[in-house]
């Protein structure tokens, strides 16, 4: 029968405190991840975000950025021009969204600067035409020149480059993949000395016989035809497939008719997804050949030329000038973060004055190692560190490193 009497014996071990319960392993990992989480500071951002975050957050180009059509461009000139933006106005509605209007302006801290205005009709007639008409002006007040040949001596000088391009392109394109065209141009070149007082000018150094087209620029007509087959999954940046081009084209020499030659541009790009695609084998292989008319020399200005942060990164920008060029460039890349790529890469090339001398002995080489920051998909801005037998060189550009994989003719620098 219940009692509510209680004895002093079990009075005592009812007052008697209770041992907590021992701690589980559950109980353990969280208080860990909590003592983790207070002892964690904010993810501190790289420079070079968080420059371009500072430029995108200022008033004015947020203002400008808030405009349907109008957009701030970062970069876009020649490497050496220092920090570069403008303004950009694009229309894609035109003509029923056949027809884009694109014209935009950049200018740099060196006072560099260019200004592009371009009509593309990528999708005429049901996609089986396409057509390009631009214009195109660029002041450079100074370009880096360390003299012809595979063997120039690593004596830095400059000359400044003022130019306007007119350019029409056209082509058919019979498979999904496949393109082909022919590009007409007129282009007025403008050579002088350049302005960098750190250094000697080209023109101060080198004659006119070791670098044709020294003493003054010409007008030229360029003609040509091409060919592309481009297969990638995402151009801006590709990671299976590949892009394959080549073209020919000859340049007349309208002023003096001393400077007319004929080239060809070939270029492969090949992309190898490796483990879903969050690594992948990047590999490019590009040559140009150029061949002067009888009695005829290629002028410096228009030569290719290898060095800087899209060729020979552990080399100067604009480091070899020749008649003709070949460059092999590998990159194994892989994902860090969201939106952050690490690279590793090896880069190999040379020019040479002949283009019956081509072969791949004797190459320059440079290797490194770099980050990828991308944006809806395309490589934004990319930090690259090279090293070369002339030392290292630390890049900081915008865009791919191979470009768009197209033969850029709107771009020598």
């Amino acid at each position: 029968m219940w009692s509510g009497t209680v004895s002093a014996q079990e009075a005592d071990r009812s007052a008697a405190p209770i041992s907590p319960a021992p701690p589980s392993r559950a109980g353990e990992i969280e208080a860990q991840r909590e003592e983790k989480a207070g002892e964690l500071k904010p993810e501190t951002p790289l420079k070079g975000e968080h420059v371009i975050n500072k430029v995108l957050s200022n008033p004015i180009v947020k203002a400008l950025r808030a405009q349907q059509d109008l957009d701030i461009r970062l970069g876009g000139l020649v490497t050496g021009s220092g920090i570069a933006a403008g303004p950009e106005y694009v229309r894609r509605d035109l003509a029923q969204d056949t027809i884009l209007f694109h014209a935009w302006a950049s200018a740099s801290v060196r006072k560099f600067w260019l200004t592009k205005a371009e009509l593309e009709m990528p999708k005429l007639a049901h996609n089986w035409l396409f057509a390009d008409l631009s214009a195109t002006h660029r002041d450079y007040p100074e370009i880096d020149y360390f003299g012809p040949g595979p063997h120039a001596q690593n004596l830095e000088t400059s000359w400044a480059l003022q130019d306007s391009w007119l350019t029409g392109m056209a082509g058919v394109q019979p498979l999904r993949h496949l393109r082909v065209g022919g590009i007409g141009r007129y282009l007025a070149e403008v050579i002088g000395p350049g302005h960098d007082s750190s250094n000697p000018t080209t023109q101060e150094v080198f004659t006119p016989e070791t670098a044709p087209g020294l003493r003054g620029g010409a007008d030229f007509v360029q003609a040509g035809s091409f060919l592309q087959l481009d297969y990638r999954d995402h151009p801006g940046e590709a990671h299976s497939g590949g892009v394959y081009w080549l073209d020919f084209s000859d340049y007349s020499d309208l002023k003096f008719g001393r400077y007319s030659f004929d080239r060809v541009d070939a270029e492969a790009q090949q992309y190898i997804p490796l483990l879903s695609g969050t690594h992948v084998i990047a590999l490019r292989g590009r040559t140009t050949f150029t061949d002067a008319h009888s009695g005829n020399s290629v002028p410096f200005y228009l030569q290719p030329t290898l060095g800087g942060p899209d060729t020979l990164r552990g080399f100067d920008a604009f480091r070899f000038y020749d008649n003709n060029a070949v460059i092999l460039n590998g990159e194994y890349r892989w994902q860090l973060y969201e939106g952050l790529d690490g690279a590793l890469f090896m880069d190999a090339g040379k020019v040479f004055p002949r283009w019956q001398q081509i072969s791949l002995h004797d190459l320059d080489k440079s290797y490194g190692f770099g980050l990828r920051f991308l944006s809806g998909g395309d490589t934004a801005v990319r930090l690259d560190v090279g090293f070369s037998r002339e030392g290292f060189q630390i890049w900081f550009k915008f865009g791919n490193v191979f470009g768009n994989g197209l033969r850029n003719f709107d771009n020598f620098y």
